[in-house]
């Protein structure tokens, strides 16, 4: 309410005095806070929470008062949305698909960001109730402003794009178009346009970059907001929300490795001015969104980073090898005393030693903005990784690669060091063999499909893959020779394969990038290793000791609260 002094300062045309901005944390659990939405009262805010283990939405009183759950089932429930009448919500669930939410698939850099895998939209009674399925396949609903319809993202057609469908029910509409993954949209208040997040992948690995757009909600006319917005590095924007007057647009943007909240002013379809920042954090502030009346502004400030982790297969025992420096893709040196690792701790991504206690030794590599993936030479005398999208040799102890001008995804070396084995991701390419001393290239593979993560078995004769077709992905094997390849698993979110050095019949695989396993090679038979985290966490880049007695990986524990910003 304005007091009376300011009011009469407003009616004799006077300045008002700035109310200073306020930040007040809203959440205090020691897990994941995260996907606040308001209620349209601005009384109450719903969120996401990993409290119980999985992940729950509740709905907190922000006058105080216990937390209500509103899907108190066992499977991942996220991403609420609040109704325009304040009367349902809307969130996705994945109890229909194995009761895990799984991230973006082949983006990286929005991983840590956007689960868009395995849900389905449910609408539920604001303050609990029995939810009802609305659509199937569907992520990060969102009401329009007279609650009759709701856009979210979907992968329905092949690719991720925006889709609107009745709020009652019926049959989904395609908004946007193409091979873009477009994803988290939100209405405007007017109900004229819809912001939301939108890149290229298929040349993300090339420098690619997301944008935020805006398209009209009847799909006929559409804008960036952010070309240009790039300063070092990948570059990425996540939860697009709407000022209360509809005349910007308030945004997560990572710039300098730093993701916080800005607004894009916005006017008649177009950037109407230049970018601002709202919150001035060191870490990750995301998941925005703006009260009604337009006095507050709730987002998740989150941790996020990766250590790698060894795991003995004898006891099952398992212990965090690193605490610090965000190191990643790991993989044993082959006199197993050192980690081969990729680490962006100063600045940009560089491929480095470390020992077998975490601490870092050297650097081997320039910085680069996109993963170097690098893997050891069997002998240990070289290093192979990918600079510009393009495989690269370097001698160990040498700053100077040689860029071979082969396109390269992941890459593997051969058992006996004389071939490399290159993946495609987002590319036409199919898994192909580079033959060191030759410098020639042949595939192996002619699947006409998204292949990547290729590894040996340890005779050489055969090559492991992940092959990705839409939102699936799975595990393949296929002679080194070329020929018929073949399934190992099927229609799951299986992914990037590791060949056991000393067992041929074992290749190990990260599932849902929750749970380590093993699958037969000549039976496609998958047994889960005992290793298992509570909360929200992210497995990746599983690899062997020389051995065959240890794994080593990466995981990210994801934590986080909700914050209250008033008079931004």
């Amino acid at each position: 309410m304005f007091c009376a002094d300011l009011a009469l300062r407003l009616r004799a045309g006077a300045p008002a005095a700035k109310v200073p901005a306020t930040l007040r944390r809203v959440t205090f659990g020691p897990g994941l806070e995260d996907e606040p939405s308001f209620s349209p009262d601005g009384k109450f805010l719903a969120y996401t929470t990993d409290e119980r283990g999985n992940l729950d939405v509740v709905v907190q009183p922000l006058a105080g008062g216990e937390p209500i759950r509103i899907a108190a089932t066992e499977a991942d429930e996220a991403q609420p949305a609040w109704s325009p009448d304040g009367t349902k919500i809307a969130f996705v669930s994945a109890r229909d698909h194995g009761g895990k939410l799984v991230a973006a698939l082949n983006v990286s850099a929005l991983e840590l960001y956007l689960n868009s895998s395995f849900g389905d939209i449910f609408v539920v009674p604001a303050l609990g109730g029995t939810p009802a399925k609305l659509v199937e396949g569907g992520h990060y609903p969102s009401w329009s402003p007279d609650g009759k319809r709701i856009v979210f993202m979907s992968n329905r057609e092949g690719h991720t794009n925006l889709w609107t469908v009745a709020a009652d029910g019926g049959t989904p509409e395609r908004l946007t178009k193409g091979d873009a993954f477009d994803y988290q949209p939100a209405w405007s208040p007017d109900g004229g346009w819809i912001a939301y997040g939108s890149g290229d992948v298929q040349r993300s690995g090339q420098g690619g970059h997301f944008n935020l757009r805006v398209i009209s909600a009847d799909g006929r006319t559409a804008a960036n907001l952010t070309e240009g917005f790039v300063s070092k590095g990948f570059v990425y924007i996540t939860r697009p929300a709407w000022a209360a007057d509809g005349k910007s647009v308030l945004f997560s943007g990572v710039q300098n490795g730093i993701l916080n909240v800005w607004k894009a002013p916005f006017s008649a379809g177009r950037l109407a001015g230049s970018l601002a920042r709202v919150t001035l954090g060191q870490g990750q502030d995301t998941g925005v969104a703006v009260s009604r009346d337009g006095t507050k502004l709730a987002f998740a400030a989150l941790r996020n980073e990766p250590n790698i982790w060894e795991l003995t297969l004898d006891d099952s025992s398992a212990r965090a090898v690193t605490q610090g420096g965000a190191p990643d893709y790991p993989q044993p040196s082959p006199d197993g005393k050192t980690l081969l690792v990729q680490s962006n701790q100063t600045g940009d991504l560089a491929v480095w030693t470390i020992d077998l206690q975490g601490r870092f030794l050297s650097r081997l590599t320039p910085g680069q903005a996109l993963e170097p993936q690098a893997r050891w030479s069997p002998d240990g005398s070289r290093i192979a990784y990918v600079r510009n999208g393009k495989l690269v040799l370097q001698e160990f102890g040498s700053l100077n690669g040689v860029d071979t001008g082969v396109p390269s995804g992941s890459l593997e070396w051969s058992p006996d060091g004389k071939r490399i084995a290159v993946g495609s991701p987002g590319g036409p390419e199919e898994i192909r063999i580079y033959d060191v001393d030759r410098k020639t290239v042949r595939p192996v593979t002619s699947l006409k499909q998204e292949l990547d993560y290729p590894t040996w078995s340890p005779d050489g004769r055969q090559i492991s893959f992940q092959l990705q077709r839409g939102m699936v992905r799975e595990v393949w094997v296929v002679p080194s020779e070329g020929g018929a390849a073949r399934p190992l698993t099927k229609d799951l979110e299986d992914s990037h394969p590791a060949w056991s050095p000393t067992d041929p019949d074992a290749i190990l695989f990260l599932r849902n990038h929750k749970h380590l396993a093993i699958v037969s090679a000549s039976s496609g038979a998958v047994r889960f290793l005992p290793f298992r985290q509570e909360g929200s966490y992210l497995l990746d880049y599983p690899s062997w000791s020389r051995d065959g007695k240890r794994a080593y990986f990466s995981m990210s524990r994801k934590s986080g609260d909700v914050f209250l910003l008033e008079g931004f």
